[in-house]
C-alpha cells in the first residue's frame, strides 16, 4: 500500500492540536517528518500513528522506566 503523506494541518487535525505543536514535534525530532521548504513539511501517516500510539503508552505508564 503506498504512504499517505499529510500536511501539518491535516496532522494536527488528527492529533486535535494546533499546527504550531505539529511543527514544534517535528523541530524536536519527536515526530519524524520530511522538510520540503523551508515552510513545508510532509508527514507520513504511518510517523504520525507510531507517534499518537507512543504518547497512549507514556500515559498509562508502561512504555516509561520507573523506580
Amino acid at each position: 500500500m503506498p504512504t499517505k503523506w499529510l500536511t501539518v494541518e491535516q496532522a494536527a487535525e488528527q492529533l486535535n492540536a494546533s499546527a504550531r505543536f505539529v511543527r514544534d514535534k517535528l523541530h524536536t525530532g519527536e515526530l519524524p517528518g520530511y522538510k520540503l521548504s523551508p515552510k513545508l513539511w510532509r508527514i507520513s501517516q504511518e510517523d504520525l500513528d507510531r507517534f499518537i500510539q507512543s504518547k497512549i503508552a507514556g500515559k498509562d505508564g508502561t512504555s516509561k522506566g520507573g523506580a
